[in-house]
Parts: structure tokens; sequence; C-alpha cells
């Protein structure tokens, strides 16, 4: 009886702990519907603390509602209550991509490219965040890695901010820009030529891409 006791007083104190650190709603939600939808999400959440199925769905509310800190403190709990699930870590490098980067976004998708070695959106972002801070081999070494994955399907539930074109072009598109900061334009013009001849029905990279050859080769 007393090692029962033990361990219900171990769960209770650890659901409190959990409890705690669930995010409330905002006072100021935008609107009444919102603020009930959050309210709603919340309310499970601190039911069930320990359960990632009940705080992933608030820590991905506050994420679409563009609450930032409400998210990023939610992905902290979310993180260590769905231990070895990687998208909770995906999802906060999200938001310290919004927010500038820098060393913590870098660690975050490192993090989760080893996880995940396959989830091309990783490595996309992995390769941003690398030519940002200079290392322009590592993002090279990123953006290759994208070329030779297949197009991620959804893993579900995830906040908006997927990519709607292939992300290999986005890739290829990297590529030349580490080819030209480390001065071989010809090789940044055959990645480029390669690109806007593929056939890609892409609307966003492919006029980028032609504007920059205008002013970069001609």
């Amino acid at each position: 009886m007393a090692l029962l006791a033990l361990v219900w007083l171990g769960s209770s104190w650890r659901h409190a702990q959990s409890a705690g650190r669930v995010p409330p709603p905002p006072a100021g939600a935008q609107s009444t519907a919102v603020g009930a939808h959050l309210h709603d999400r919340h309310a499970a959440a601190a039911r069930d603390p320990t359960s990632i199925g009940a705080i992933g769905p608030l820590c991905l509310a506050y994420h679409a509602d563009m609450f930032y800190d409400h998210a990023t403190a939610c992905y902290a709990l979310a993180i260590e209550v769905g231990r070895g699930d990687w998208r909770w870590t995906y999802y906060r490098a999200l938001i310290q991509s919004e927010r500038g980067g820098g060393g913590t976004l870098v660690d975050s998708l490192r993090e989760v490219t080893e996880r995940a070695p396959r989830f091309g959106p990783a490595w996309l972002r992995l390769g941003e965040a690398e030519f940002k801070a200079g290392r322009y081999d590592q993002a090279a070494d990123a953006w290759r890695r994208v070329t030779a994955l297949e197009e991620p399907a959804s893993t579900g539930g995830e906040p908006p901010h997927r990519a709607e074109v292939p992300l290999s072009a986005y890739a290829e598109f990297g590529l030349a820009r580490v080819a030209m900061v480390q001065s071989d334009p010809a090789r940044a013009r055959d990645i480029l030529e390669r690109l806007t001849t593929s056939g890609s029905k892409d609307v966003v990279v492919v006029p980028k891409v032609i504007a920059w050859m205008a002013g970069t080769f001609m």
C-alpha cells in the first residue's frame, strides 16, 4: 500500500507540475470565436497535461493564430511530453525562423534532421539558416540533401507554413546563391539554366531566378 501511495503521489505531482506549465490563452484573444476555441483547447490540455494528444492541439492552435510566445512555451512542454517526436521541435523552429533565427534555430533544425533525415523541409530551412550565418558549405550540403529526397507528404495537423512549390526548386536556387557568394558565377548560371529549363510549374522561384539571371549575367 505504501508503494502504491508513493506511485500515486508521484503521478499527481507530475500532473500538477505539467498543468502549471500549460500556457493559458492570451487575455486579448482576437475574436470571440478564436477565444472560445483556444479556451477549449487549453481546458483539454489542463485536464490531461501529460498527454501529447491534449497538449499538441493547443500548441498548434496558438501557432496558427500567431500567438508565438504562447506557442513557444507550449511547444517546450510538448517536446518533453512527446519525447521522441521530432515534429514539436520542428514546429518550434518555424517560430524561431519567423523571429530571425540565430544559433538556436540552427541547433533545432540539426536536431530535427538527425531524427528525421528524410524530411526535406527541415533540410531546406537548415540550409537557409546556415547560409545566413555565413556557413556556405554547410548550407550547400543541406540543400543538396533536399534535391535527393522525395517531396514530403503532410505530417498531419501542422501549422500552415508549408512550401507551395517543389522543395527541390528552392534548394537548387539556394545552391546557385552559394555558388555566387563563392565567386563561381559559371556554376550558378549552370544551376539556374537547368532550373529554368526543367519544366517546373513553380510560379514563385522561376520568375525570381529569371530576374536574378537578367541582373547578374546579362
